[in-house]
């Protein structure tokens, strides 16, 4: 944050912003050219009692560079993707041979093992600068340095699937499966930012290359229980790494000729998202039995995801005057994104599956593997690899946007303001890969899957009441447009929640009229009251459904008809009283938000037979049950609350501060047939932080703050007509209490 120049939230939208926007934008604006030569390093801790130094922590033994964010190796296929094992069930020729080495050269570590977890460390470095040359010219540096590293446990994780019962007289949710365990995860994440800046007369430049490094390993080791199909019963041990990385590099510039303000930007971006050899074991412990046959579910599974993804957009805006009430703003962007996504799935398969340990290190054992040799004790009967690369699950992706916009900033009287124009943008989205379509498997090579050109006007007026208060409304007209993920053939699998993610080739973008009225006072540079009411209306949302007869599966799909009628209240208020010295030291901050949301249920298509949702959920009511022709927007919910108090002693450099902000139940995720609606239950987030400066020239602070004082846990719950809620997924984050040691020279 010091060297932050300014964070813009724009809440309205105007022609200079990306059209797709649903009502929030945050803009981040580093400083090019520091005040003065400034240094800070800064170290701090947070202890979790739940979670740190708890001896049922769990994990796996890691690579030599997960402390950095980077696999070191160890986790890559050991064998070229594209090589499919030999079976030993139907080859029995002399290649046979190779698949002893090739289960060999697999990390035999399956098992999640107990370790221990320290309590979460940070640093940070920040240097920047300002040089003024005699010549004029003028140039700035920023370095920047962050490295967390945290260990988080959960202790009784859960992950359930549940559904109505057929009968429609039965109000009680059916168990369909239940997974609870414990969860451990190690997260590192450091970034780093360089950028130097120069200006000279009329002209600015600016160079940023920003890098961000994250890792994280994870073991889970739980129950699973099946009560629909087999009966069964599981033990899993899950082993799991992401490697994330986000690299941009930012080049862009300003000039003032003659009346003409310029400012042009490119950005290059390359992101990856590399998840090496995720590890599950499912060992089957029905009724006593200990054993591997797949047809109870049980069976070990490792497979290797790779996305990598390059961005680049060039954009420039000209402004200018064309009279003394007049300013024009007008500009243009061009912008490409391209996706490749990989996915390579092998099975760890037993000649004979009863023969086992109930251990999940035991399986890749040296003298557990299958072999060709008619000497060994494992000959054609042991632990072999099958599989390889997963067609279905590839693909690659690119779009391109083309926009330009024109717009006015006019004053039409002493106290009215009008910003209005028009931006226009051209989207088109291509796809290679393979899916289903009607049933058949099908290849596709750059199909174009979405092809938009959008007209996005807008209009917003100010009416200055005072010098300190405004009316503002606006009206405009933006897009929601699906990313590479949701609009695919592929299937993402999530091995801790036991879900898995189904992309949606045909999903559309969604178009968004937004209105919005608004009150403002500014009672001090700090101080500020308003009140806002926004109508917003969606054709086509994008909201998550689950699968009818595969409820562990989501799939994303355009929604109808919407509409959303909301109010908010900001303020932030300094208190005074009789005693100013005291009181006006504290200050209240507290932001509340209503909304109601609608969907038309008779607009949201569900099958290719022009069935809607209103209808399923009619043919699948309880008894007494009264289905309405809407229900709520997923994701909205229908209340927020934020407020905070905090206390400052400049005399004696010290201030406290109280937040706590919490939402609404929120429909997150829709149900279809018999699986009930999914409800995020509200999250009461309560915390605490002091802050003390001392040292010469105040350049020491010391941060204490307590997080989620309430120890409140997060939860998501299926919800159904006369039924008690049941969980789809909860866990506790815990209550945190950190110390940060900041030191400024």
């Amino acid at each position: 944050t010091n060297v932050l120049e300014n964070v813009a939230v724009s809440k309205t939208f105007t022609p200079d912003l990306y059209g797709d926007f649903t009502g929030g934008l945050v803009n981040v604006v580093t400083k090019s050219f520091p005040d003065q030569k400034a240094s800070q390093v800064s170290v701090g801790l947070t202890y979790i009692p739940s979670m740190h130094f708890n001896q049922d922590f769990i994990l796996y033994n890691r690579g030599s560079l997960d402390w950095a964010g980077f696999d070191d190796g160890g986790r890559s296929i050991p064998i070229p993707s594209t090589t499919t094992p030999p079976d030993p069930v139907t080859d029995k020729t002399a290649a046979n041979p190779v698949l002893e080495g090739i289960t060999k050269k697999f990390n035999p570590e399956l098992a999640a093992k107990q370790k221990t977890a320290y309590p979460n460390g940070s640093f940070s470095y920040s240097r920047g600068n300002q040089i003024n040359k005699e010549n004029g010219a003028t140039y700035g540096y920023n370095v920047v340095f962050n490295y967390t590293n945290e260990h988080t446990f959960y202790n009784d994780f859960q992950s359930n699937l549940f559904q109505k019962s057929p009968q429609e007289t039965n109000y009680a949710l059916n168990k369909i499966q239940t997974i609870q365990g414990i969860v451990g995860k190690n997260s590192v994440m450091w970034s780093g930012l360089l950028s130097g800046s120069y200006k000279k007369k009329k002209s600015s430049y600016n160079i940023t290359l920003l890098n961000s490094q994250s890792g994280e390993s994870t073991a889970s080791y739980r129950k699973n229980q099946d009560f629909n199909q087999n009966q069964a019963t599981l033990i899993e041990d899950i082993l799991t790494y992401s490697q994330r990385t986000l690299s941009t590099l930012l080049i862009n510039g300003q000039h003032r000729v003659s009346l003409f303000d310029i400012k042009w930007a490119n950005a290059f971006s390359y992101s990856r998202v590399y998840d090496p050899d995720f590890r599950e074991t499912k060992i089957s412990i029905t009724d006593g039995d200990t054993n591997l046959n797949v047809g109870n579910g049980s069976g070990i599974r490792r497979f290797y995801r790779d996305l990598h993804e390059f961005n680049e957009s060039f954009k420039v805006d000209v402004s200018f005057p064309v009279s003394e009430n007049i300013k024009i703003k007008t500009g243009a962007i061009g912008a490409g994104k391209f996706r490749d996504f990989s996915v390579t799935n092998y099975l760890i398969r037993r000649s004979n599956p009863n023969d086992i340990e109930l251990d999940a290190d035991w399986f890749l054992q040296p003298e557990n593997i299958w072999s060709a040799d008619v000497d060994s004790p494992t000959y054609n009967n042991g632990t072999f690899i099958r599989g390889n690369e997963e067609p279905l699950n590839q693909y690659t992706a690119y779009q391109y946007l083309y926009a330009g916009y024109g717009m006015a900033e006019h004053q039409v009287l002493k106290k009215l303001k009008l910003i209005y124009g028009v931006r226009v943008e051209k989207l088109a989205m291509f796809y290679t890969g393979e899916g289903f379509v009607n049933g058949s498997r099908e290849k596709f090579s750059n199909r174009k899957t979405l092809d938009a050109l959008n007209v996005l006007p807008s209009i917003n007026s100010v009416y200055a009441v005072s010098k300190s208060m405004n009316v503002r409304a606006a009206a405009s007209r933006t897009v929601a447009r699906p990313s590479f993920k949701e609009k695919s053939y592929a299937s993402i699998y999530d091995p801790i929640t036991k879900r898995t993610f189904v992309g949606n080739i045909d999903l559309d973008q969604t178009y968004i009229n937004n209105f919005d009225l608004r009150y403002e006072w500014f009672i001090s540079p700090k101080e500020l009251f308003s009140i806002t009411g926004f109508y917003k209306q969606f054709d086509g949302h994008i909201e998550l459904v689950s699968f009818d007869v595969a409820p562990d599966q989501l799939k994303p799909r355009n929604s109808g008809q919407a509409q959303v009628l909301g109010a908010e209240i900001e303020l932030r208020k300094a208190i005074t009283g009789r005693d100013s010295t005291f009181l006006s030291r504290f200050f209240i901050t507290a932001n509340a938000t209503i909304v109601e949301s609608r969907v038309d249920l008779q607009s949201v298509l569900v099958d290719n037979n022009g069935g809607t949702e209103y209808q399923l959920r009619v043919e699948n009511a309880r008894d007494a049950e009264e289905i309405k022709t809407y229900r709520p927007m997923s994701g909205q919910s229908p209340y927020a609350f934020n407020a905070g108090l905090s206390y400052d002693d400049p005399i004696r450099n010290f201030s406290v501060s109280l937040a706590y902000n919490v939402q609404g139940t929120q429909l997150s995720i829709i149900g279809s047939g018999i699986v009930p609606d999914i409800y995020t239950v509200p999250f009461n987030s309560f915390n605490f932080n002091a802050y003390k400066s001392f040292g010469r020239d105040l350049n020491s602070r010391l941060t204490i703050g307590v997080r989620n004082i309430l120890d409140d846990d997060i939860t998501l719950v299926y919800r159904s007509y006369g039924a008690e809620d049941q969980i789809y997924t909860t866990y506790k984050p815990g209550v945190g209490f950190n110390i940060k040691y900041t030191y400024n020279f």
